[in-house]
């Protein structure tokens, strides 16, 4: 049994890096150096992502959640405008595992894309601060 936290960041995580990375590449056309410096991850990561090696499982799904594609977007421009701390980076990716947890559905499908079933997992109820 796997806490939903271990299955966000082995999994969904990196989807969504890779989602916020080809926002701004597409929607600001800044440079893969710069979009790694704002996640804070390596130039190496941000190259996978842009290319589909890494965070590419589950994309098609995530994108199916309008919610969460303005999100990405929000987010995007966020870190387009502004270098964001680390301590708001990390707020803003809880609050994207709360939204993923909480919309119907999509936890569902997430969990059905990654073959893991609800059952085997323990799905917290915590908030961001």
């Amino acid at each position: 049994m796997k806490l939903f936290c271990e299955v966000y960041v082995r999994y969904i995580l990196p989807t969504l890096r890779a989602l916020i990375s080809e926002n701004l590449l597409n929607s600001y056309s800044i440079s893969q150096h710069e979009i790694s410096k704002s996640l804070g991850v390596t130039h190496a990561a941000v190259n996978q992502y842009i290319k589909g090696k890494r965070g590419a499982k589950l994309i098609k799904i995530l994108k199916e959640s309008p919610e969460l594609m303005e999100y990405i977007r929000e987010v995007s421009k966020n870190l387009y405008e502004s270098n964001l701390s680390k301590g708001e980076m990390i707020r803003i990716l809880c609050e994207s595992c709360i939204h993923i947890r909480s919309t119907p559905g999509l936890l569902d499908k997430l969990l059905s894309g990654m073959n893991i079933e609800r059952k085997d997992i323990i799905i917290p109820n915590c908030r961001s601060n």
